[in-house]
């Protein structure tokens, strides 16, 4: 009866023990897209010394539309790290991943919007925003674009072509030279 009354007592400082993972490991990951986030949320399990170096190439879909309308770094694969690493209630999740389906706003998603208010607010430091909007989710870990510069990617294809743009290399069914 006394281990069940111990239980009973301190059963929500035991749930929070078996969910924080020791310090762990320091590991560091390169990527972009849903890979680079997945693995993290995998990672988070084993080390709180986690640091993402996040691809900032992206042009399509929401990500493109801010960076294109707003000069911004497209916020989309930053977003996902953030929230991959984030210790959120689920209701919080879903209102950062929430995409709106009408009105001018149809295709955006709030997550991405918040970035880029939270961009405008840190004086266009994106580095700074990506800072604070950690902190608003309680982020374990470090989530760090791979640079602050507006760059983009391109290939060249086997007949000569040059294909600018992640989202239109993704679009082709063409052999890439390099």
């Amino acid at each position: 009866m006394l281990l069940n009354d111990l239980y009973m007592h301190y059963q929500d400082d035991l749930v929070n023990y078996a969910k924080k993972p020791p310090s762990g490991p320091q590991v560091t990951v390169i990527g972009g897209g849903t890979g680079l986030s997945t693995l993290l949320r995998g990672l988070k399990l084993y080390s709180h010394n986690l640091t993402a170096v996040v691809s900032v190439a992206d042009n399509g879909g929401s990500s493109g539309l801010l960076r294109k309308d707003l000069g911004i770094l497209p916020p989309g694969d930053i977003r996902n790290c953030i929230l991959a690493l984030a210790d959120t209630e689920p209701l919080m999740s879903d209102l950062i991943n929430y995409r709106f389906i009408d009105g001018s706003l149809e295709g955006q998603n709030f997550g991405n919007l918040f970035l880029a208010a939270m961009s405008a607010v840190c004086d266009n430091n994106f580095y700074e925003a990506i800072r604070n909007f950690s902190n608003v989710l309680a982020v374990t870990g470090t989530v760090l674009p791979v640079s602050l510069a507006n760059i983009n990617i391109s290939a060249v294809l086997t007949n000569g072509d040059v294909i600018e743009g992640e989202s239109s290399i993704g679009e082709r069914d063409d052999a890439a030279e390099h």
